[in-house]
C-alpha cells in the first residue's frame, strides 16, 4: 500500500554529523559542504575531513594560489550580502615539518612574545588536538625556512611558497572559531596576529589580537578562578593572558592606540618557571609583590625565573608610551618635573625598578651568555628586557626635546603646563640622550665583527623594533640640533654611530619581515625630514631615488623605498589600510618640525600617501595655522594657545 513503512527496512544513520552540530548537540543530516541546519541558521559547517566539492549557484570554493596539496583548507562563501563561510578541517604537514616549524617558534618567539604559554610536552603530545593552534604557528615561523628546509620538510621551494598555503587555512580557521572561545583558540589568535604584523598584512594583526583578548576576558583568563582545573592548566591559562597582554602593548604602541586591557583588571599571579610547570607547584604570587620579595629576599631569582622581571619591565615601559601615545604634555597641567606629576610618578618607577634588578639580572656580556645557555629563547628575552629598560627612559622624555630650527622658534607654543615648546629643561633631556646612547651601545657591542651572526637571532625580536624605534628621534635630534651641551663631535659621531646601527639592525630583519621594510622606510624619512628642517635640503619626490648628497638621500635609500612601493602595490585587496581621508588626515599643511615627526611615525602600516602632506609642507616651507580639535585613536587634541600646535599622533615611538 502507497505511503505504509516497510518495518524491516533498517533504519538510515547519519554516516557522520558536522562539527557544529556536535558541538551544539543538534540532529545532522549530513549534507555537504553545509548541513540542513546549518544552512538554515546562518552558521558555519565545518567537517573532521576534506571533501569533494559539491557545486551550487550559491557556493564556489576557493582555495590557496597554488594547487591545494591534500589537506587543504576548503573556504565556501556566499555571495557577499551572506558573509556565511563554510570551511573543512585541513589536513596538518608531516610531524617532521611541524618538528622544524615547533623549534623555531621556541628560539624565536614563545618566551619574549608569548609568555611560554605552552606545556611543550604535552602540546607536543597531542598537536594534532589545536589545529588552528598549530597552522598559525606555521603561519608565523615558516617566514624564517631555508628554500633546502622549506623543499625538504614541505615540498615546497621556499618559505613564501609555504605562507602562500597556510597563511589562508590559518585565517580559514581564525574566522572559523571566531565565536569558540578556548584557550588553544585564544592562543591561536595571538600567534596568527603576530603572524600577520610581521607580513605587514593590512590591519589583520589588529582584528586576531582583538579576538584573542576578548576570548580571553570572555573565559575569565585575568582572574584566578579556575580551581577546577589542575595547576598545569591554570598555569598555562595564566600565561595566556599574561601573552594578551604583552601583545596589547604592542600594538598599542606600535599603532598609536589606547591599550585595550587595563592594569586593574589583572587579577592573576605571575608565571612560574617551566620547571615549576613540569613539577605542578603553586606559582609564585601576583607582580605587586615582586620587588618587595626581591628586596626582602624572600624569593631568589632563579625560583622566579626571567618572565616576571620580564613583564614587569614591559608594562613599565608601556606605561610610559602611553605618555606620550594620548599626548599627555598637552594635557596635564602640571610640569614633569613636579613629583606629583604622572611623568613624574612613572618615571621614578622605572628608576626604581631598574635599581630593584638582582646583579644577575644586570646588562653584561656574562649575564647575557648565561642566559643563552638557558636555551628556549632566554637569551633575547635578556636582551629585549634591557633595551626596553634603557627605551623607557626615551620614549616619553623625547617629548621635550626642544626643536629648534627657524619655523619651531617662531611659533613658540606652549604645553598645558606653560611651559614653552622651546623650553630647555637639563635633567629630561639628559636623561633621554643619555639613554638612547644607551640603547646603540647595546646594538652596537651586538653587531660588533665577529659576533654579527652568531648575534643576530638576539635582536630579532618585536621588542627589539619598538625599544629602538623609540630611541632613534633624540640620536637624530642630538645630530641635527646641536644643542650646546651634545655639540661636540664626539657626541654628534657617537649619535650617528648609534642610528646607524638602528638601521643595521632593522634592515638586517627585511628578509624575513616585510614589517621591518616599513619601519626601515620610516627610520630614513625621518632623517630626511631632519636634513630638511636644520639644512634645506629637501627632495623633489620623496619615493624617488635623488642625488646623492643633494637631498640627503642616497641611491640605497631611494631602491628601498622602490622597493617599499612594489610590495604596497603587491598587497592584497582585501588587506585594509589606514589612507588620506579614510582614517588619517588629509590635505592640511604639517605646521612643524615635531609635527611631521608624528606623522612620520604614526602607523607604519599604514598607505604610503600619509607622507605626502609632510613633504608638501617642507617642499613649500612651513605653516603656521596650525590644527584644532584634532580627532586620534587615543583621544582628542584641544585647541592650544597661542598658536594651536598640532603634535599629531605619536612622536616617534
Amino acid at each position: 500500500m502507497a505511503g505504509t513503512t516497510n518495518p524491516s527496512a533498517p533504519t538510515r544513520r547519519t554516516p557522520q554529523a558536522c562539527t557544529t552540530c556536535r558541538r551544539r548537540k543538534t540532529k545532522c543530516d549530513g549534507s555537504r559542504p553545509r548541513c540542513r541546519y546549518c544552512k538554515a541558521k546562518g552558521v558555519l559547517c565545518s567537517w573532521p575531513y576534506p571533501t569533494p566539492s559539491i557545486d551550487g549557484p550559491d557556493e564556489f570554493v576557493a582555495t590557496s594560489p597554488s594547487a591545494p596539496a591534500p589537506g587543504a583548507v576548503y573556504a565556501a562563501a556566499t555571495p557577499a550580502s551572506s558573509n556565511i563561510v563554510v570551511a573543512t578541517s585541513p589536513e596538518l604537514p608531516a610531524r617532521r615539518a611541524l618538528d622544524r616549524c615547533f623549534s623555531l617558534f621556541y628560539e624565536r618567539h614563545l618566551c619574549s612574545d608569548f609568555c611560554s604559554f605552552l606545556y611543550r610536552p604535552g602540546f607536543e603530545e597531542n598537536y594534532s588536538q589545536h589545529q588552528f593552534l598549530v597552522l598559525a604557528i606555521v603561519a608565523l615561523c615558516a617566514r624564517y625556512l631555508t628554500p633546502q628546509e622549506a623543499q625538504r620538510d614541505f615540498g615546497l621551494a621556499s618559505g613564501e611558497d609555504i605562507l602562500a598555503r597556510y597563511v589562508p587555512m590559518a585565517r580559514a580557521m581564525a574566522r572559523q572559531s571566531s565565536d569558540q572561545p578556548s584557550v588553544s583558540n585564544t592562543q591561536g589568535h595571538l600567534v596568527l596576529a603576530l603572524a600577520e604584523l610581521l607580513s605587514n598584512s593590512g590591519s589583520r594583526h589588529w582584528m586576531y589580537a582583538g579576538t584573542a583578548i576578548r576570548m580571553g576576558q570572555a573565559m575569565r583568563l585575568n582572574k584566578e578562578y579556575h580551581q577546577r582545573h589542575g595547576l598545569r592548566e591554570r598555569e598555562c591559562r595564566r600565561r595566556t593572558f599574561w601573552a594578551c597582554m604583552q601583545l596589547d602593548q604592542l600594538l598599542a604602541f606600535l599603532l598609536s592606540k589606547p591599550r585595550t586591557i587595563p592594569a586593574m583588571s589583572f587579577g592573576i599571579a605571575l608565571p612560574s618557571t617551566d620547571a615549576s610547570l613540569a613539577y605542578r607547584e603553586e606559582t609564585q604570587g601576583v607582580v605587586e609583590m615582586l620587588e618587595a620579595r626581591i628586596r626582602d629576599g624572600t624569593s631568589r631569582p632563579s625560583d622566579l625565573g626571567l618572565a616576571p622581571f620580564w613583564l614587569r619591565t614591559a608594562r613599565l615601559w608601556s606605561d610610559m608610551a602611553e605618555l606620550d601615545i594620548f599626548h599627555r604634555r598637552l594635557r596635564d597641567g602640571l610640569p614633569p618635573t613636579d613629583p606629583r606629576s604622572e611623568f613624574a610618578r612613572r618615571t621614578a618607577a622605572v628608576n626604581q625598578w631598574a635599581t630593584a634588578l638582582p646583579e644577575g639580572l644586570l646588562w653584561s656580556a656574562e649575564n647575557l651568555a648565561s642566559f643563552e645557555g638557558l636555551g628556549h629563547g632566554q637569551g633575547p628575552t635578556f636582551v629585549a628586557m634591557h633595551l626596553l629598560l634603557r627605551s623607557a627612559l626615551c620614549v616619553a622624555h623625547q617629548c621635550y626635546l626642544p626643536q629648534l630650527d627657524g619655523s619651531s622658534i617662531l611659533l613658540d607654543a606652549v604645553d598645558a603646563a606653560g611651559w614653552s615648546l622651546l623650553h630647555r629643561e637639563a635633567t629630561l633631556v639628559a636623561t633621554c640622550v643619555a639613554n638612547a646612547l644607551a640603547v646603540g651601545d647595546m646594538l652596537s657591542l651586538l653587531l660588533a665583527q665577529g659576533h654579527h651572526h652568531h648575534n643576530r637571532h638576539l635582536l630579532q625580536s618585536v621588542w627589539v623594533a619598538m625599544a629602538v624605534l623609540a630611541a632613534a628621534n633624540p640620536l637624530l635630534w642630538v645630530q641635527y640640533a646641536r644643542d650646546p651641551e651634545y655639540a661636540d663631535s664626539d657626541t654628534v659621531r657617537h649619535a650617528e654611530q648609534s642610528f646607524d646601527a638602528i638601521c643595521s639592525t632593522v634592515e638586517a630583519w627585511t628578509d624575513t619581515w616585510s614589517a621591518a621594510r616599513q619601519w626601515l622606510a620610516s627610520l630614513r624619512m625621518m632623517r630626511l625630514t631632519y636634513r630638511a628642517a636644520y639644512f634645506g635640503l629637501v627632495p623633489d619626490e620623496p619615493t624617488a631615488s635623488p642625488e646623492t648628497g643633494e637631498s640627503g638621500m642616497n641611491a640605497d635609500d631611494g631602491e628601498d623605498r622602490r622597493q617599499d612601493d612594489d610590495d604596497a602595490a603587491a598587497d592584497d585587496e582585501s588587506d585594509y589600510r589606514p589612507g588620506p581621508g579614510d582614517g588619517f588626515l588629509i590635505d592640511f599643511g604639517v605646521p612643524h618640525l615635531c609635527a611631521s615627526i608624528r606623522m612620520i611615525a604614526t602607523d607604519p602600516m599604514a598607505k604610503h600617501e600619509t607622507l605626502h602632506s609632510v613633504w608638501a609642507s617642507l617642499a613649500g616651507g612651513w605653516s603656521y595655522s596650525g590644527l584644532v580639535e584634532q580627532s586620534t585613536d587615543a583621544g582628542v587634541l584641544g585647541q592650544v594657545e597661542p598658536p594651536a600646535m598640532d603634535l599629531g599622533h605619536q612622536l616617534w615611538q
